[in-house]
């Protein structure tokens, strides 16, 4: 192989290597943490960087994961720290949780999560939870955040007003995220950019003072900016 193609090739395999998806899991639990590592580096397309029982800020910080898998009673007992301490551009948070009630759900947007995975599925639908997560796709559907806007005590925060009116744009991007559209999804069915639609996203967290696209969604629905019709394509999260 001449000097040019090899380095063509080390190009590609690095180039490869990059898009792999990086993911650094939490889970208290030291067994099932390292099954579901070891389960995840079995993917060609997944990294898994770090395996923690508490959470690691500073390691957070420093890997950059593309994805956290973090357990429901961590996130529950440093689910602040957690929102707090993290990068905003930082990692998308899936959670791992033994059951799925609606105040697990509803804790879950609250916090930012863009899904949850309980932990008695197959290994295979988490590492499509990541994919599709990875992709900027919210992986609660709307009939998720409806039946919890209109459930009891068991709900997400109340909204607040918003502090300015939302484009017609950004209220377009927000319906499409709702009905279980991935950030290139969306891009496509609007005929714009991914860029484009990760800032009209940053506009609309920034007007519904939201710290997430979940709770933008969630707010959204309770101020009927938006009425998402579609059922959730997920096959992780309950209809």
């Amino acid at each position: 192989m001449s000097e040019t193609r090899s380095r063509s090739h080390m190009s590609a395999i690095g180039s490869a290597v990059r898009k792999r998806i990086r993911v650094e899991l939490a889970d208290g639990h030291r067994l099932l943490a390292t099954a579901l590592a070891s389960y995840l580096t079995l993917e060609s397309d997944i990294e898994v960087t770090g395996v923690h029982q508490t959470l690691d800020f500073v390691a957070l910080q420093r890997k950059r994961p593309d994805v956290l898998l973090v357990s429901y009673f961590l996130m529950l007992t440093h689910g602040s720290e957690l929102v707090d301490g993290l990068d905003p551009s930082g990692p998308k948070i899936i959670v791992l949780t033994a059951m799925l009630d609606e105040e697990t759900l509803a804790s879950c947007v609250r916090f930012g999560a863009m899904g949850c995975v309980t932990k008695d599925r197959d290994p295979s639908d988490l590492a499509d939870a990541i994919r599709r997560v990875h992709a900027g796709e919210v992986l609660f559907g709307p009939d998720i955040l409806i039946r919890l806007l209109r459930g009891g005590g068991s709900r997400p925060p109340e909204a607040e007003p918003p502090v300015a009116v939302l484009a017609p744009r950004e209220l377009e991007v927000l319906d499409c995220l709702a009905r279980g559209l991935s950030t290139n999804e969306v891009a496509r069915t609007l005929v714009i950019s991914p860029h484009t639609v990760r800032s009209h996203l940053k506009s609309a967290l920034s007007k519904l003072k939201a710290r997430s696209r979940t709770e933008a969604i969630a707010r959204a629905v309770a101020h009927r900016l938006i009425c998402p019709s579609e059922p959730s394509r997920n096959g992780v999260s309950p209809s």
